[in-house]
């Protein structure tokens, strides 16, 4: 199955995926209070999407935007932690903190 879009952005919230079904994969994230970081906290794609590589999509779309801004990611959701650690650039590992308090 198929996507209707590509990654959207709802600035301050999230980065969408419409699927064909009009259903909505997701990576969830919200700024640290007084801080210029991310905290990537949620990702969902709907069940029968998965496994297609719509997640990783959104979870880069997400970096760039970092990248684009000068801000740093706090990666608290698991799959995006999995994501760093078998796909992400040496460019996108630069801007990775452990922890922001």
């Amino acid at each position: 199955m198929a996507a209707k879009t590509g990654v959207l952005h709802m600035f301050g919230r999230h980065f969408h995926i419409v699927m064909a079904d009009n259903s909505v994969a997701v990576l969830k994230y919200k700024r640290v209070p007084n801080r210029r970081i991310f905290d990537f906290y949620h990702t969902e794609v709907p069940p029968d999407f998965r496994g297609q590589g719509f997640a990783e999509q959104l979870v880069r779309a997400g970096f760039r935007h970092c990248l684009d801004t000068r801000f740093s990611v706090y990666p608290s959701c698991t799959y995006v932690q999995k994501y760093i650690r078998d796909l992400a650039t040496e460019e996108e590992k630069k801007i990775i903190v452990e922890k922001y308090y």
